[in-house]
């Protein structure tokens, strides 16, 4: 049996104190929680403030990138540091709460077609294999439910034919000399890389079918037909690759 001094629980009262020291512990931390509740609600004033100034600028709802390149750097740089604020990872689901979507968007928004586009908005990127590999489904508009090699390659080469886009091939040595590849090397890596990973973490938009490189999911052939889900994965895609590059600091290796 334990010694029951060993076992005894111990109160506030069992500890002495100078008789001028005051011990506060519960209201310190209420007291940070207000603090950080108060600067929440600061900035998501000053969200709404700048998105409602950008949006009187432009005299309609802005797009991702017409918010992101209008929208103040200092403001854009605070809200990246605090994801469940950054609107730019559910910006749909923010339009929703501002009552700014169209009656279309509204169906988009109901659906699968919502949870697409925010995986576009959210996944991860070390680099920018992801956004060619959407734009083959994207196909200029013409959405494909499924791409082939020559799509793939084709969006690959034209992507990174951008002098902008360059940049992410040339500061590694294994994809360096891209511009002098062929379509072989361009389907290895996109084999290698966005489809392995589109297929391990976004398995509920991402097939592998007979017949083809990568197909979406067979729930997503009817979302496919609304222009507000064009408009949006094209949107989505634009934005995330301005911000990669604006988030990161290149140097060539």
């Amino acid at each position: 049996m334990l010694d029951n001094k060993k076992s005894r629980k111990f109160s506030i009262a069992d500890f002495e104190y100078p008789d001028d020291c005051i011990v506060d512990f519960d209201f310190r931390v209420i007291d940070i929680f207000e603090v950080q509740a108060k600067q929440g609600l600061k900035l998501k004033d000053k969200i709404l403030d700048e998105f409602e100034r950008i949006k009187s600028s432009l005299k309609h709802i802005p797009s991702r990138m017409e918010l992101f390149l209008q929208m103040d750097s200092d403001l854009y740089d605070y809200i990246r540091t605090k994801s469940k604020l950054n609107i730019f990872n559910f910006y749909l689901d923010f339009l929703m709460e501002m009552d700014c979507l169209s009656e279309e968007e509204k169906i988009l928004y109901s659906g699968r077609g919502r949870e697409f586009i925010n995986m576009i908005e959210t996944t991860s990127m070390s680099k920018t294999y992801k956004m060619p590999l959407l734009l083959a489904f994207y196909n200029k508009g013409h959405i494909k439910m499924q791409v082939n090699e020559d799509d793939v390659y084709q969006s690959f080469y034209e992507f990174y034919r951008k002098g902008s886009n360059k940049v992410d091939m040339l500061r590694h040595n294994n994809t360096r000399d891209f511009e002098s590849w062929g379509k072989k090397e361009y389907i290895k890596l996109a084999k290698d890389n966005p489809i392995n990973f589109m297929v391990k973490t976004h398995g509920d938009f991402f097939k592998k079918k007979d017949g083809s490189l990568l197909a979406l999911d067979d729930s997503l052939k009817n979302v496919i037909k609304l222009d507000a889900f064009l408009k949006h994965m094209k949107d989505a895609i634009d934005y995330r690759v301005v911000s990669y590059y604006r988030n990161r600091n290149f140097k060539l290796d």
